[in-house]
């Protein structure tokens, strides 16, 4: 699932009819014509994550498909973007135009999972139907998404095209051995093409050079993550103390205004009972007067 090695395998056109066709089961593809570089690119963006392709079937039918397999930022909307952009490059500005176009199919192979699909489902397809009749309005727009996060199917349960394709793409950089289930000779070519032994030299290398640099690229963005959630836990510390500090010292004034006031209305009664004293009144009314206890009282004779 790497930009260098889902080019090799899926390059091939064998392997990618074997794709599509698990992909949309309806369609029995006869052919696939990767789009001129100069036209859409075989690749879209410099992150090289969508094949642009020419589709016709046993009937003769054509239709494009989109693949892609990386993960972007509002992935659904995205992917409604470019089958939109697809539809609308087929129509010739300033020529008439009588409304037919190929249909435009888009295929998901996500190492992520879409946000609201069911937890035990990892195989979505999407179309145009009519909300209570389930009428499909047209076939001319598709989305499949595979989610291949979800997948954990093992070699003995894998009983469909879709299992055994999407397995393959999920486990085959940690195979050692091919699959019971993928011995068919359909799947010789995909096998062929993943085989690392089976590049050449040339091709090695360059995998290797990509290989190095995405894990440089992963490393790089790992130390990132590290220093801002080293710098956040440090900013949040000197927060943290500076906040402490400002509720300490918030607290202490506020204490110590509390003990002054009441250091205040100790003497103000002192004074009073003093003075209730040179008066000749009881101690005992002098207590209920002023709040002062009868030692606090006895010490103002002193």
């Amino acid at each position: 699932m790497s930009d260098e090695g889902f080019k090799r395998v899926f390059g091939v056109e064998e392997n990618m009819i074997l794709l599509l066709e698990a992909a949309f089961q309806d369609r029995k593809i006869r052919k696939v014509k990767y789009l001129d570089k100069e036209k859409f690119g075989l690749f879209k963006n410099s992150r090289r994550s969508i094949y642009d392709l020419h589709c016709e079937d046993e009937n003769g039918k054509k239709f494009i498909v989109e693949v892609q397999y990386k993960e972007v930022d509002n992935f659904i909307n995205r992917s409604i973007y470019y089958v939109s952009s697809c539809l609308q490059q087929q129509t010739k500005p300033g020529k008439d135009w009588d409304n037919r176009m190929k249909p435009v199919y888009f295929l998901a192979l996500t190492p992520f999972d879409l946000p609201g699909t069911p937890p035990d489902q990892w195989l979505h397809r999407f179309e145009l139907r009519e909300e209570k009749s389930g009428q499909l309005l047209t076939d001319n727009i598709r989305f499949v998404y595979v989610e291949l996060g979800k997948f954990n199917k093992n070699d003995e349960e894998l009983s469909t095209k879709e299992d055994r394709m999407a397995f393959f793409m999920k486990n085959a950089a940690f195979l050692e051995h091919r699959p019971t289930s993928m011995m068919l000779k359909m799947y010789d070519t995909l096998f062929n093409a993943a085989a690392f032994a089976g590049m050449t030299r040339k091709q090695q290398e360059d995998y290797m050079s990509w290989w190095r640099i995405r894990q440089d690229n992963y490393n790089a963005d790992r130390r990132a993550k590290r220093i801002a959630r080293e710098e956040g836990l440090a900013e949040g510390l000197k927060e943290g103390r500076e906040k402490g500090l400002a509720e300490g010292r918030e607290k202490g004034l506020a204490e110590g205004r509390a003990e002054g006031r009441a250091e205040g209305a100790r003497e103000q009664a002192a004074i009073i009972a003093t003075r209730m004293m040179e008066l000749g009144l009881s101690e005992e009314t002098i207590e209920q007067s002023t709040g002062l206890s009868a030692s606090e009282i006895k010490s103002l004779t002193k």
